[in-house]
């Protein structure tokens, strides 16, 4: 598909023609899988052309804030809100998220981000590329401190990361008092181990509920499970 071409779910459009990186099952799953509180204020760090955004829009009546600190991502993002059903509920910020974080009140119940992971990795010779993936930009122990300035005592941060980088932050975040309440291991098919991990995280201490999800069949078919988790979004 075309970059010119939007990326068109049930009830908004994507374009991404000046995104670093475009639409990509993640985002999707995590969007879908994620259990905001619809009643309290939601924030998307890195929120590149604002798939997570809308989609939180359309799952809730909350409002949104969207940061990036890529102008250009957020030319796009712009657009998608604007041509959205929910653009007077979402406010778009041109900033890096750390600065930002250190002004605001402790107000948002749910920050979801799917942030940059590479930490070791050779580097994509596309500068905005390179600062999009490697987590330099926004570590782990940032997107911590981030959490703890913004979100109420109850509040939720979601991400989705490789199994291994889920790993490390999960240690991380034990060790700054933020404990996993769900985590959800996602395979291509059956019989392959897990690449992706989605978590949702709380200061409250607790047994983690634990899922596997699967997304193709044998054949490449999705699975009903996938189907069913995205209904609400894929044409």
């Amino acid at each position: 598909m075309s970059s010119f071409t939007p990326f068109i779910f049930k009830h908004f459009f994507i374009r991404q023609q000046y995104a670093a990186f475009k639409i990509g099952t993640d985002s999707v799953l995590l969007g879908a899988w994620g259990q905001p509180q619809s009643d309290k204020p939601i924030v998307d760090i890195g929120c590149g052309t604002g798939i997570l955004t809308l989609m939180m829009a359309q799952r809730t009546q909350s409002a949104l804030t969207a940061i990036d600190c890529d102008p250009l991502s957020l030319k796009d993002a712009a657009y998608n809100f604007e041509h959205s059903p929910w653009n007077h509920r979402i406010k778009m910020v041109r900033d890096d998220a750390k600065k930002w974080a250190k002004i605001q009140t402790r107000e948002y119940g749910y920050m979801i981000s799917n942030p940059p992971y590479f930490s070791q990795s050779l580097r994509n010779s596309d500068i905005r590329k390179s600062k999009a993936r490697h987590n330099d930009s926004l570590s782990n122990l940032d997107i911590i401190q981030i959490a703890n300035n913004i979100l109420l005592p109850e509040g939720i941060i979601a991400l989705i990361l490789p199994v291994d980088e889920m790993k490390i932050f999960m240690n991380d975040a034990y060790i700054h008092r933020m404990y996993p309440q769900r985590i959800c291991f996602i395979k291509h098919t059956a019989n392959k181990n897990p690449k992706r991990c989605m978590a949702e995280f709380t200061l409250k201490k607790q047994k983690p509920e634990i899922s596997t999800f699967t997304l193709f069949n044998n054949d490449q078919t999705p699975t009903e499970a996938y189907l069913q988790l995205t209904k609400d979004f894929y044409l």
